[in-house]
């Protein structure tokens, strides 16, 4: 369903949102309802907030939804946290300076001229933007998730992300792709909005956030040159350096203020151009999104699961990661003909047993 929906470009004189129904089962529910939105309308955060104004929540509608932190637990106490704060406040933004001046110089000089290696997940095809795709899922427990989180200290990002690290390597391997020496990003979508809460309609649109507050932010992929013999917990905790390197730097917000300054004085289409030759060079897109702990209830129905999927990227995958009601949905939109979606799919059920299994593993030794 969602590939037909996706192929079918906008019609000329219509809004930039259509809604389908598919009142018929599936292997995954009763009925599928599919909301096409037009990015242009504003991002997920903005599109999220707006379909939860239009709901409820379905154990006690009157009561607000709720949302999973996904942060990673404080390792020490008020006083020593006090203490350590101000003993590293100086050297932190020393830092953050350093990142930040780094990270947009190396992007300025070299995300428009470097392009990734082609792989067993990018094919490099020109025209891929017209190629028919695949839409398969993975759904994962989210407590799962957070007991591999607890055990190395990390985010539920970083787990997904390092699984996500994980079973691309062993799509490569089972693929006969040898990874070493190859050059392959992922480009993670940001939310650059300076509130941490959740916003309804009227609180973005008085605060002026409601749009396309996010960007994106170049994390390269490790390489690993045994994968089958590798720690699976190392990908999680490489994730979880790399982009703790980026929560260092202000370059996302600066790029945003660029990119701002960009369409001042050349126009969308100079903007439109950047992004493309900044997405079409890396290997990976990836977009996640917290959704609320409890099932939404809409127009008297409960949704037994949400999840989003992004089309019409230049890319061979395209991760879209989802929490909603205790599950966590990766929705891959693929490159049909290029890419085998069911060993895809195997290899990233196949990476999260193996880190989950090596976290319990750790847990009691």
């Amino acid at each position: 369903m969602e590939e037909v929906v996706a192929m079918e470009p906008f019609r000329e004189g219509k809004p930039l949102w259509e809604l389908h129904l598919f009142n018929y089962p599936t292997s995954h529910a009763a009925s599928s309802v599919i909301l096409k939105l037009q990015h242009a309308l504003g991002d997920g955060y903005s599109l999220m907030s707006a379909m939860l104004s239009c709901a409820e929540r379905a154990d006690y509608p009157s009561r607000p939804f709720t949302f999973p932190s996904s942060s990673s637990k404080p390792c020490f106490g008020k006083e020593q946290r006090i203490t350590t704060t101000r003993f590293w406040r100086i050297w932190d933004t020393a830092v953050k300076v350093w990142r930040t001046t780094s990270d947009l110089g190396w992007r300025l000089l070299n995300v428009t001229r470097r392009e990734d290696d082609r792989s067993a997940i990018r094919s490099g095809n020109p025209g891929i933007v017209s190629v028919p795709v695949i839409s398969p899922r993975i759904v994962l427990s989210l407590d799962r998730i957070r007991e591999v989180k607890n055990r190395v200290g990390s985010t539920v990002n970083d787990v997904v992300t390092g699984m996500i690290f994980y079973g691309l390597h062993l799509y490569n391997h089972k693929m006969g792709c040898d990874l070493e020496g190859r050059r392959m990003t992922l480009l993670m979508a940001l939310n650059t909005r300076i509130t941490k809460e959740f916003q309804s309609v009227k609180e973005m649109v008085e605060a002026k956030t409601w749009g396309n507050e996010s960007t994106l932010v170049q994390v390269p992929i490790p390489s690993c040159a045994d994968v089958e013999n590798a720690d699976p917990l190392n990908f999680v905790l490489e994730a979880k350096k790399i982009i703790n390197k980026k929560k260092k730097s202000m370059m996302p917000f600066m790029m945003t203020r660029l990119l701002k300054l960009l369409w001042n004085l050349k126009g969308p289409e100079a903007v439109s151009l950047y992004y493309k030759d900044f997405v079409n060079n890396s290997s990976l897109v990836m977009s996640n999104m917290i959704g609320p702990k409890e099932k939404i209830k809409l127009a008297d129905q409960e949704l037994k699961n949400v999840c989003f999927f992004l089309t019409g990227l230049p890319n061979s995958v395209v991760a879209s990661v989802m929490s909603y009601n205790g599950q966590m949905t990766v929705a891959m939109t693929i490159e049909k003909g290029f890419i085998d979606p069911k060993l895809l799919v195997a290899c990233m059920h196949e990476a999260f047993e193996r880190i989950s299994d090596s976290a319990n593993i750790g847990m009691h030794a």
